[in-house]
């Protein structure tokens, strides 16, 4: 069997190796990507009042699950277009409290000694999982923006109402109901607006260039001049889509607007009737406490309760004093808008001449509504977009980001990668270790001649049969060599005859692993074949194994060996196909055994042996037995 040699087997699996290494890694880098994760962290801090305390700006404990709300998830899908389900992007964001270290300690002291801690933290981590990197740094980024927003608009700032004129763009509604609805978006906006002018006076935004005193000034201005236009040009004209539905539905208001007018009236009387008792009750309670008896006991009480709450202390006639104020504001208004809608019905129902406005036709009164509704949607994104940028200025002062947003990946792929080229190229060195190893032993099993420890006649067939039919390279030689088993063994004994066997070949062995391919064809025949061997080559070759055949022989009395050999030569014999090399390599080592054959009866007489040069051999040499050892080519 061949010696086990390491390098050997790397130099002829390298490939195999590399490829294994090249594989196991890309099927490495692929599960790692398949399951792959990025988490997106930002730390965030609430500043507001009350915070240390764990408080809102509204003194209620911070709920920081409004962080990932359903109404802060969606506004973030919208901002960013993904077609996702809120559901999912909740489930993968977590938020968890930061608390310092030092903070910890004395958490856990208190705890060990049984007490509670009454730390709120105010800092808190807030983090998104998901597959690809720049989609979990963005909708991050899209939360936490609206979520200041939303905090805001909560907590510090009035959230802007809806802009009721969209309902206007199916054109449903009749002339003078489009123009009450104009009406009551602008008067709701004015509201708003100046709020907001009295708590920002000093406001202005960066994107628009307005201020909220800006704004006012273009609603009012619209308030003032279009929509007394609109009245009209509706009036004056008597126009309407359907004036039978038109004061259908006006009857159907002002009948509302009765009902809730005797309900308020109801409301006042009640607490007319409830004041008077409290005033009379309050009165006859005080006559009693400062009655002409000197001061008593109940007026010490009053006069105390008097001291200590003062002029600004609100009692209970001052509640429902303020009750009937507001029920009483809202039924003189119910009042004017239900005159206002009567004369509306009045107006439709008496038949007027054109006045000075001229005639206008409906389709003029559609575009005049159409044309003020476009300006209020315009100036709605323009307030929108104002007080978007008050949020995101205000927000800061309760709201910061104590660190920019970083992302992590779950899995270190570059890191994997190494191992994994590490780990395939340690087994793929101990596969090809395994493997060749294991050819090595089958081919000993099937392809080596156990006595010579050789390639057998088999292994020698399968390699001239991969060279047949192939144009052989310059200066490829075929040599055969052999020993005449037969008479040494008639001679010596079977014994002495593998003794001789086995130390010849133990000789060529060493040629074989320098220069070739060496194979022992059975009968005492051993073919070798050489590649790039020119004569010189080949002389040399030869000349060094006579050497080793006579320190053999010199060494050895009983087992000197005698050899005969023939060689071939594909660029001195010009014939380049492998069998008929060997042909001609055959044909010289039998006239070779001739030779020797003629010399060794020549000298037999004297008895002497031939010993020289290798070329002699021990005992008698047969030709006709050299020449029927089964030999194939």
């Amino acid at each position: 069997m061949t010696q086990f040699n390491i390098a050997r087997y790397l130099k002829q699996f390298r490939l195999l190796i590399f490829l294994l290494a090249v594989v196991g890694s890309l099927g490495i880098y692929t599960y790692a990507r398949y399951k792959q994760t990025y988490t997106a962290t930002v730390v965030i801090r609430y500043t507001n009042y009350g915070a240390s305390r764990g408080l809102a700006p509204d003194g209620k404990p911070i709920d920081v699950e409004e962080i990932y709300s359903p109404t802060v998830v969606d506004a973030a899908l919208k901002e960013l277009d993904y077609d996702l389900s809120i559901d999912d992007v909740r489930a993968n964001c977590h938020v968890e409290a930061v608390i310092p270290e030092s903070d910890q300690t004395l958490i856990d002291a208190l705890l060990e000694k049984g007490q509670e801690s009454t730390y709120q933290p105010d800092t808190y981590r807030v983090s998104f999982q998901a597959e690809r990197e720049n989609y979990a740094r963005d909708l991050l980024d899209a939360i936490i923006k609206n979520y200041c927003d939303f905090y805001t608009e909560k907590y510090v700032e009035q959230p802007l109402q809806e802009n009721k004129a969209v309902v206007l763009a199916d054109g449903s509604y009749d002339y003078v109901e489009s123009v009450n609805i104009l009406q009551s978006t602008i008067e709701e906006m004015m509201e708003f607006l100046s709020k907001k002018q009295y708590s920002q006076p000093r406001f202005r935004s960066v994107r628009t260039g307005c201020s909220f005193e800006d704004l006012y000034e273009i609603y009012s201005y619209l308030f003032r001049s279009e929509i007394p236009s609109l009245f009209s040009e509706i009036l004056n004209n008597g126009a309407s889509k359907d004036i039978e539905l038109l004061k259908t539905r006006l009857d159907k208001d002002c009948q509302s607007m009765r009902m809730s007018i005797d309900n308020i009236q109801e409301q006042l009387d009640d607490l007319d009737a409830l004041m008077d008792n409290l005033i009379s009750q309050s009165k006859a309670i005080t006559e009693y406490n400062t009655g002409e008896g000197g001061a008593s006991a109940g007026s010490f009480i009053l006069n105390n309760i008097d001291r200590n709450g003062g002029t600004k202390r609100e009692t209970e006639y001052d509640v429902l004093m303020k009750q009937y104020i507001a029920l009483r504001q809202e039924y003189e208004w119910s009042r004017i808008v239900l005159e206002h809608t009567e004369y509306l019905i009045r107006m439709f129902e008496t038949e007027r001449t054109p006045n000075w406005y001229g005639q206008r036709s409906p389709e003029h009164i559609q575009q005049h509504i159409d044309g003020c509704v476009a300006l209020l949607n315009a100036y709605y994104e323009l307030v929108a977009e104002t007080c978007e940028e008050l949020s995101s200025v205000t927000s800061a002062e309760y709201l910061t980001m104590v660190t920019t947003i970083s992302t992590r990946a779950s899995i270190g792929i570059t890191r994997y990668i190494a191992v994994a080229v590490v780990l395939f190229l340690v087994v793929g060195v101990f596969g090809a270790i395994l493997l060749g190893r294991g050819i090595e032993i089958l081919e000993s099993s099937i392809f080596v001649d156990r006595s010579v420890d050789l390639p057998n006649r088999m292994r020698c067939d399968l390699y001239i049969e991969e060279h047949y039919g192939k144009m052989l390279p310059d200066n490829y030689a075929c040599i055969v060599l052999a020993i005449d088993l037969a008479e040494i063994s008639r001679e010596y004994g079977r014994e002495t005859g593998d003794a001789v066997l086995s130390d010849f070949a133990g000789i060529l062995k060493g040629f074989r692993d320098l220069y070739g391919f060496l194979a022992y064809n059975g009968g005492g025949y051993f073919f070798a074949f050489f590649e790039d061997c020119p004569r010189a080559k080949l002389n040399a070759i030869f000349k060094g194994l006579r050497l080793q055949v006579s320190e053999h022989n010199r060494a050895s009395i009983e087992r000197k060996i005698a050899f005969s050999s023939g060689t071939a030569i594909s660029t001195e014999d010009q014939d380049y196909r492998i069998r008929h090399l060997l042909r001609l390599a055959l044909q010289r080592q039998k006239e070779d055994s001739g030779r020797m054959a003629k010399k060794a009866k020549a000298e037999e007489p004297a008895g002497t042996e031939a010993s020289g040069g290798g070329a002699k051999e021990e005992g008698k040499a047969d030709q006709n037995g050299a020449q029927s050892n089964g030999v194939r080519a």
